[in-house]
């Protein structure tokens, strides 16, 4: 069981303050804040501690984050034109635009990975880049190599049993 101190440290923690300033509001006592710092940061490593913290931004999470269906439901709703945004202390309908239906779309088929993976030529044509740097000794020098690019000379037939490694 944790400490009515300990149990404000790990709230204030779990709210996003630093450790060190969580440790002085939840009523420890420290010369400096480096001495701060340093007791924090013990604070921090304790087991119990660190649950509790967990625990906190768990429930944070749970009360104020949307769902995967709360999310989706919205996009749908986009999706169809219906959508109601709120004005000062009243609620108004607002059509969303088409450019916003079709990213709500969009979004949703991320969402559930109804994109096929996409398929991309990557043939080579031309010299490979490890050529542009040989050593001089039948290989080609960059300028060549750049020639070979823009398509101004032609590659040297590989002899036969060669490969392009040798």
């Amino acid at each position: 069981m944790l400490s009515e101190r300990d149990q404000i440290f790990c709230e204030k923690c779990a709210s996003g303050l630093m450790a060190y300033e969580a440790y002085l509001e939840a009523g420890f006592k420290c010369t400096s804040n480096e001495s701060a710092q340093a007791a924090a940061s013990r604070k921090m490593k304790e087991p119990g501690i660190k649950e509790e913290i967990r625990k906190i931004r768990e429930r944070l999470c749970d009360e104020n984050c949307l769902t995967l269906q709360e999310k989706r439901l919205r996009l749908a709703e986009i999706a169809r034109g219906k959508a109601l945004f709120s004005g000062e202390g009243f609620l108004f309908e607002v059509p969303p635009s088409h450019s916003e239906r079709m990213k709500a779309i969009d979004l949703d088929n991320k969402m559930t990975g109804d994109y096929a993976p996409e398929k991309r030529d990557v043939s080579v044509q031309g010299i490979f880049f490890e050529d542009l740097f040989e050593d001089g000794q039948g290989g080609h020098t960059i300028s060549e190599g750049s020639e070979l690019l823009e398509g101004k000379t032609e590659r040297p037939a590989l002899e036969a049993g060669a490969s392009i490694l040798d």
